[in-house]
């Protein structure tokens, strides 16, 4: 059996001055609820999700960096894990991701529908939002390490098996979600693209899709 340690966490608010939730995490029934603290446009944006059966149009309600709400124009049904091309345009510009339908919400005139992203976009976040996420290749999350000792101990415990747990004082990114992690020991370090697969206090943990890659690049620390 493999076993990957995650360590705790705690949780600052966003220092984004965006219309937001307020941040907050409890235990109920033994599972932990959580509300994101994040930046958010909740403007309406023109938006096209195709399926892979001809576009979908609608207008966005809540965007985020890892996701949005969007009302759509007609009562075409999507379903909850399905995977989808998204374009959302605005003042000219065409910005093409790709995301997971999390939950579809059938109303009276207008369907309505969840959706995550599948990688944080920086050039969407900068020009809809304002900011410049946290997660993207250019702006990766950060795990240091203070000495070889530490970064062996990590090795031994989680990264031989593709596994890392990743500080974050912020609310993490959404489970399944595609993140870019930078590993450093001293003046020396690498960025690896990883899912985040659970939520834990003090940060969140993740598997890198490579492991051997991983692996080979950690091998260099110790040569």
């Amino acid at each position: 059996m493999i076993s990957v340690f995650f360590g705790p966490m705690f949780i600052m608010n966003s220092p984004y001055e965006f219309k937001r939730s307020q941040a907050c995490r409890f235990v109920r029934d033994g599972g932990i609820v959580e509300k994101r603290d994040e930046a958010r446009d909740r403007r309406a944006i023109r938006v096209a999700i195709d399926s892979g059966h001809g576009p979908i149009y609608g207008n966005t309600a809540n965007v985020s960096a890892h996701g949005m709400r969007v009302v759509l124009h007609n009562k075409r049904v999507l379903n909850p894990g399905q995977h989808v091309k998204v374009t959302v345009s605005k003042a000219g510009k065409h910005y093409q991701l790709t995301g997971e339908i999390r939950w579809f919400r059938f109303e009276i005139l207008k369907n309505s529908l969840g959706l995550q992203f599948e990688e944080i976009n920086d050039q969407f976040c900068l020009d809809i939002l304002g900011v410049a996420p946290v997660g993207t290749e250019d702006h990766p999350y950060e795990k240091s390490f203070e000495n070889l000792k530490l970064l062996h101990d990590e090795y031994q415990n989680n990264l031989r098996y593709g596994g890392l747990f990743v500080p974050c004082d912020d609310s993490p990114p959404p489970l399944n979600q595609n993140v870019w992690v930078e590993l450093k020991l001293g003046d020396q370090g690498f960025r690896q693209q990883a899912r985040v697969v659970i939520h834990q206090v003090g940060g969140f943990g993740v598997m890198f899709a490579d492991i051997n890659d991983v692996q080979s690049k950690i091998a260099k620390f110790f040569n």
